[in-house]
């Protein structure tokens, strides 16, 4: 090895750190780094060595090392205190890269405050349209459950017209008891400690509630509440097509509201009535209106007049809601009084 192996270089910009306490010193802008490439040139300086003559060395060699050695790079950290300088600006990126980037407490609070606003639009709205289809679901289903058992009596007891309508009354009770209630599955009788609500949430005796006072409430084995009424008018010749059986039913029982057109739905049985003989109907006929089944009337009508109907505004009793609901297609709209 001659003397000029203190010397070496590094390709990409590597450094180079102290060489058994020697000093470590690049030759920066000179011949031998442009004659090697723009490659960085590092001199181990000895200390009783001449540098004059280890750069006159270097010279003959063409700027070249003889302990070069490209396969393996130079360590790219150094001890601290060695004056050795980088020559490439990889280090000075690789040190950007680990700067870590943190919201400011004012941006945390503004991106909080605006989820809450968008949470507060949004969320009521969501839980209402869910409300809306769990209560579609349930009327659904208890139409099907009172529709199927009028038709298993209507086999054994013949058509409605041929029902002892005679004996109808506003209890019902016993009317109930034999012509519907063999035919529902798992039914008890329960007490009567659930008051239904009016349309607009208030108790009101004479037509919204209290109507249905007295009798039985009867309960199912999934939950549902009903209770029977009726209206007779037999010995009304002018009326007597009005005569029907109404099944007014709680479709989630005590549970919350208990109010018409939320979770209880009027339906009814008219005997008399050419279009719906032998059909569960819903609602009943208006009695301060046009006094016409509900379920003949128009819906801006049900929406809008009477007062046994299901108005926008809330007010009446909310008898017609289930038949409301049906004329939508099975759908609570936004104009419905929810």
């Amino acid at each position: 090895m001659k003397n000029f192996r203190n010397y070496c270089r590094t390709r990409g910009g590597g450094t180079l750190g102290s060489a058994e306490g020697k000093e470590v010193r690049q030759l920066d802008r000179s011949p031998e780094v442009r004659k090697a490439g723009g490659q960085a040139i590092y001199v181990i300086a000895d200390s009783a060595a001449d540098p004059q003559s280890q750069d006159s060395e270097m010279q003959k060699h063409g700027g070249q090392s003889d302990v070069e050695d490209d396969t393996n790079p130079l360590p790219q950290s150094l001890p601290r205190g060695r004056d050795v300088k980088r020559s490439s600006s990889r280090f000075t990126l690789h040190s950007s890269l680990n700067k870590k980037v943190a919201f400011t407490l004012a941006e945390v609070l503004i991106t909080l405050g605006i989820i809450g606003v968008v949470a507060a639009i949004t969320i009521p709205a969501i839980v209402a349209n869910y409300q809306k289809h769990v209560t579609v679901v349930q009327l659904k289903k208890a139409y099907t459950v009172f529709s199927q058992a009028l038709e298993r009596s209507v086999q054994d007891n013949g058509e409605v017209e041929y029902w002892d309508w005679q004996n109808l009354d506003t209890a019902n009770q016993n009317f109930g008891e034999k012509y519907i209630l063999p035919y529902l599955k798992g039914v008890s009788k329960a007490d009567n400690a659930v008051r239904w609500k009016s349309l607009d949430g208030s108790f009101n005796d004479n037509w919204g509630s209290g109507i249905f006072t007295g009798g039985y409430m009867y309960s199912t084995s999934d939950g549902m509440l009903f209770k029977f009424s009726g209206l007779p008018s037999l010995n009304d010749p002018v009326n007597i097509r009005k005569t029907h059986l109404r099944i007014v039913i709680d479709i989630n029982g005590r549970r919350g509201p208990n109010r018409y057109g939320r979770d209880v739905f009027m339906f009814s049985i008219f005997p008399f009535y050419e279009d719906f003989k032998g059909k569960l109907v819903p609602g009943t006929n208006d009695q301060c209106g046009n006094g016409l089944i509900h379920n003949t009337q128009s819906r801006d009508y049900l929406l809008s007049q009477g007062c046994w109907t299901c108005k926008s505004d809330h007010s009446g009793t909310g008898y017609a809601c289930a038949a409301l609901i049906m004329k939508d297609g099975w759908q609570i709209k936004d104009d419905y009084p929810w």
